[in-house]
C-alpha cells in the first residue's frame, strides 16, 4: 500500500481541512473523510517525516520535526484560507489541539479520533507486531488487517533496528503530557471520538476530556484504535459532513 500525502487547493475556497495522522500512521487513515469532502473545499493530508519509509527512517525522525511539520502545514493553509478545520488521529490529535490553541480565530473546529490523553499497550498488540513482521494477517481478522494497513513503516526482520523507535515513543509520552495541559485553552468546537476497544488509548482519557465545555465526546462502542465498524464509520462521516457544512 502506498503511503503519501494528499493535497488539493481549491481557488476561492475560504475553508480548508488539514489531516494529521498518528505515530507510525498514514494519511490513508483519512481516505473516507477526504472522499466525503465537497469539491470546493481545500485539503492537505500530510505525511510526517520518517513515515512511508523504513524502520531506520522512522528512528531518525523526531517529535520536534513532526510538530513543526504540523505547524508549517497549518500556517500554509491559513495564508490562503480564512478558516481551517483540523482532523487528527491519535498523535495527530495532539498537534491539532496545539494548532487550534495557537490560532483560536482561524481554527473554529477540531475533529479528533482516539486522542491519547492516557495510554497503555494491550497484549493484543503483540499479535499485531507478529503479523507486521510476517507481512500479513489472516483475512478473516478484520481488526488485525486494519492495524497492518494503518502502519506506514516498511517491514524489517532485523529486530534490533526497532530499538531506535524507543526515543520516538518516549517523546510521544512527553507530548501527551504537555498537550493535556492545553485542553482548558481550546476555543474551537471539538468533536472527539474515542474507541471503547482501543488497544492503545486508555478509557481514563475521558476524565481529561469531559470537563471542557467546547469538547463533545462520542464513544465508539465497536471500534478499536485502527478499526472502525461500518455503523460507527458512517456516524463519524455524518458528523464530519455536518461540521464542514457548518463552517463552509
Amino acid at each position: 500500500m502506498r503511503h503519501e500525502e494528499k493535497r488539493k487547493i481549491t481557488d476561492n475556497s475560504s475553508l480548508a481541512v488539514l489531516f494529521l495522522h498518528g505515530i507510525v500512521g498514514t494519511p490513508n487513515h483519512f481516505n473516507k473523510f477526504i472522499e466525503a469532502l465537497p469539491e470546493d473545499i481545500s485539503y492537505h493530508a500530510i505525511l510526517l517525516s520518517g513515515h512511508g519509509g523504513g524502520v531506520r527512517d522512522f528512528s531518525k525522525a523526531k517529535m520536534d520535526l513532526w510538530r513543526t511539520q504540523a505547524e508549517e502545514a497549518t500556517t500554509a493553509l491559513l495564508k490562503t484560507h480564512d478558516r481551517l478545520i483540523i482532523v487528527g488521529h491519535s498523535m495527530g490529535t495532539l498537534f491539532a489541539i496545539q494548532q487550534s490553541v495557537k490560532n483560536p480565530d482561524k481554527v473554529p473546529a477540531l475533529f479528533l479520533i482516539d486522542t491519547p490523553q492516557r495510554v497503555y499497550v494491550h497484549p493484543v498488540m503483540l499479535k499485531y507486531a507478529f503479523y507486521f513482521l510476517r507481512g500479513k494477517a489472516p483475512k478473516k481478522d478484520k481488526i488485525a488487517q486494519a492495524a497492518l494497513e494503518s502502519i506506514s513503516v516498511d517491514r524489517d526482520l532485523k529486530i534490533w533496528r526497532f530499538l531506535g523507535w524507543i526515543p520516538r515513543f518516549l517523546e510521544l509520552f512527553s507530548e501527551i503530557r504537555k498537550t493535556r495541559r492545553l485542553l482548558p485553552e481550546i476555543k474551537a468546537k471539538a468533536l472527539v471520538f474515542q474507541s471503547v476497544k482501543d488497544e492503545l488509548v486508555r478509557k481514563s482519557s475521558l476524565k481529561h476530556l469531559l470537563p471542557h465545555k467546547n469538547i463533545k465526546t462520542t464513544m465508539l462502542e465497536s471500534s478499536t484504535h485502527f478499526y472502525y465498524s461500518d455503523k460507527e464509520t458512517e456516524l463519524m462521516l455524518s458528523e464530519f459532513a455536518a461540521l464542514i457544512s457548518e463552517y463552509k
